[in-house]
């Protein structure tokens, strides 16, 4: 099982505050990280988001949790729609 690391997320310097200085967004709290490692899903304030871990981009992912458990599964992360938001 992927793991994130709490200073990577939660620290000083942390993901979770370049979220929310970047974006405005708060309340971040991850539901999982991909098998790869390469990115982590995260819930904010009823939104869904897809943070790429190692190139710092930021997605807002278009559909509800159970949504994205079904697509993921049926075909795959690739198929999620998603709104780019940048650099974090």
């Amino acid at each position: 099982m992927a793991k994130l690391n709490y200073d990577e997320w939660e620290g000083e310097y942390g993901a979770q505050k370049r979220m929310t200085d970047t974006c405005g967004l708060t309340n971040c709290v991850p539901v999982f990280v991909s098998q790869d490692t390469n990115d982590l899903l995260f819930e904010s304030n009823g939104r869904y988001y897809l943070w790429n871990r190692y190139g710092n981009s930021l997605a807002r992912i278009l559909h509800g949790l159970e949504e994205i458990k079904q697509i993921i599964t049926d075909w795959g992360q690739e198929a999620l729609s998603m709104e780019y938001m940048g650099f974090v």
